[in-house]
């Protein structure tokens, strides 16, 4: 199974999970390093398929439309990427913001039609992220307890959650959801058009769209040559590009496994650091994808403390083309992540153009009767002078270099 191959094939990631699931039933997808933390600790190809149906059609059942966005503040655990992979299913998009101005700016472009939350945010609203965000949407709240998931184990087997469950007076159980009936439910990806889907994932300050993630997850699989039998260490936040993108795509295009360790709790690199190589350790991980951050701080070991790590990538600025810098660890060569040199040019050019897409998004709301805000007509009223700079910068040069 060719990485590149599958990454080409497919028109999203719930496409990909689909392609290995038909080869590689049985072969494990994804691992979670800390058990306790996440009802499904280790999921096969096959599992993972038939969850992120199941959930995908919990979601639409609750009103979730193809083009909307959920909003996610889920940490670095399976049903983070079992979230994301059913939003694809649906043709949603998944948003993820750290603070409340980063939500605020996400309203005034998209449709937010649910919040995935590991707490219930209608319970402390001036406190929770979501908290203003969740009592102004038609969907209630998911809610994902963290603290509910300790002696659990793998009872999704014994279906130990029942339908009453979705019926609680404020919030959806997020468990709940992956029992649903998946008959009637068709894959959005069997439209023809899912090419001009609007943008899968706002987890980064470029939102990405379902051929961005897999072009990056493809390019990755490619530079490290991976295998299926390569297990992949994911020490990036799920809620970045370089999380979702190069890593669990490359990851999953390669029928690979994915293993995630406990950094969700952790603000501070060395924690992150603990965390990433105790996982090398007990996992036996072939490939860590890390930021430079973390990095910097793991302890300077021998290749003899980590016989099976063949190398890895580390982000070093923003960006997602793969540089001719390198790094080590470990006696192991990374490959590095970032932004290229660019011209002042480029650099104008790849403004004008991220402020029409966030035009072309306004205007998608005005097409939906959706009433806007002074700022978003402002950014309307702008359109004709973008299009015309754009058009006349493409034909000049520049000489000023510039690191992104």
């Amino acid at each position: 199974m060719k990485a590149r191959l599958v990454g080409v094939i497919a028109k999203s990631m719930s496409n990909v999970v689909d392609i290995v699931a038909a080869t590689l039933p049985e072969h494990i997808a994804i691992i979670q390093a800390t058990r306790g933390t996440t009802l499904l600790p280790s999921l096969t190809y096959r599992e993972l398929q038939m969850f992120t149906t199941r959930l995908a059609s919990g979601l639409m059942k609750m009103g979730v439309k193809p083009g909307t966005v959920v909003m996610s503040d889920l940490p670095n655990i399976s049903e983070n990427v079992i979230l994301q992979i059913a939003c694809n299913r649906l043709g949603a998009a998944v948003g993820t913001a750290t603070n409340y101005e980063s939500i605020e700016s996400m309203r005034n472009e998209i449709d937010v039609s649910a919040c995935v939350s590991t707490s219930n945010p209608l319970e402390d609203r001036s406190n929770h992220i979501f908290g203003d965000l969740a009592s102004s949407m038609s969907c209630k709240p998911i809610v994902l307890s963290i603290e509910s998931l300790c002696n659990m184990g793998r009872k999704y087997k014994k279906a130990w959650w029942r339908e009453k469950d979705t019926n609680q007076s404020d919030v959806v159980r997020f468990e709940s959801l992956l029992h649903y009936d998946v008959s009637k439910f068709k894959d959005v990806r069997d439209k023809d058009d899912i090419d001009e889907m609007p943008f899968a994932y706002f987890n980064s300050t470029n939102p990405l769209t379902c051929r961005e993630v897999l072009d990056h997850g493809a390019n990755a699989a490619e530079e490290l040559s991976l295998k299926v039998e390569d297990k992949v260490c994911v020490s990036i936040p799920l809620s970045h590009a370089f999380g979702i993108g190069s890593a669990c795509a490359s990851a999953l295009c390669s029928g690979s496994t994915v293993v995630l360790p406990d950094i969700h709790s952790c603000s501070v690199p060395s924690l992150c650091a603990d965390a990433t190589l105790s996982t090398l350790k007990n996992y036996e991980c072939t490939i860590l994808f890390v930021d430079t951050h973390t990095l910097k701080v793991l302890p300077d070991i021998n290749e003899d403390e980590l016989p099976h790590l063949k190398g890895g990538v580390c982000k070093i600025r923003l960006g997602l083309d793969f540089l001719p810098e390198q790094r080590e660890f470990a006696g192991k060569i990374f490959k590095t992540i970032g932004g290229h040199e660019r011209t002042k040019t480029e650099k104008e050019i790849r403004y004008l153009k991220k402020r029409l897409r966030k035009i072309e998004r306004i205007e998608n709301l005005e097409q939906k009767s959706i009433s806007l805000n002074e700022n978003q007509k402002v950014m309307l009223s702008k359109k004709s002078s973008f299009l015309h700079r754009l058009h006349e910068i493409e034909k000049k040069g520049s000489e000023i270099l510039y690191y992104e």
